[in-house]
């Protein structure tokens, strides 16, 4: 009888423990910087997320989720404005390079542009080719909330 009434207590316990630790987890994750996502019609998408190795660096992630291989020749993630009239042009990323995508491929890069504020507008502008064409995307970039960030 006794060894029935422990195990309940040690069940009771366990699963307090662990709630409470999801409840802390979610709570963490919350008031993380937010990741910054946008996605253009042609196929790209890209993350702008804060990194936890070094004191206000950011990451941009390029994802080509469309068909076939593309280049991409420029990348500038703007602040404001538009990509002819910028109050604030935060990073070139590729200025005289050119990086083949594949279908499904990713590329990173990170800058020390600063922390993303939901006061200012963020774009990503991309000029890219393939086999039909050169092309330029505009994507906004719009902040989205994480749930579960894992613990650094």
């Amino acid at each position: 009888m006794v060894l029935i009434i422990q195990k309940k207590y040690t069940i009771i316990i366990v699963s307090i423990v662990i709630v409470l630790l999801l409840i802390y987890w979610v709570y963490h994750s919350i008031n993380e910087p937010e990741i910054w996502v946008g996605e253009s019609n042609e196929g790209w998408v890209v993350h702008y997320e804060y990194t936890y190795g070094s004191k206000d660096t950011w990451e941009v992630t390029i994802f080509w989720r469309g068909e076939g291989d593309v280049t991409l020749h420029e990348a500038k993630l703007v602040r404001g404005g538009s990509f002819n009239n910028t109050r604030e042009l935060n990073h070139e990323f590729s200025s005289g390079f050119s990086s083949v995508f594949s279908g499904g491929s990713s590329r990173e890069f990170l800058t020390r542009a600063g922390a993303a504020s939901h006061e200012e507008e963020y774009t990503f502008y991309l000029n890219w080719s393939n086999d039909e064409g050169t092309y330029e995307d505009e994507i906004k970039l719009k902040p989205r909330t994480r749930y579960f960030i894992p613990f650094h």
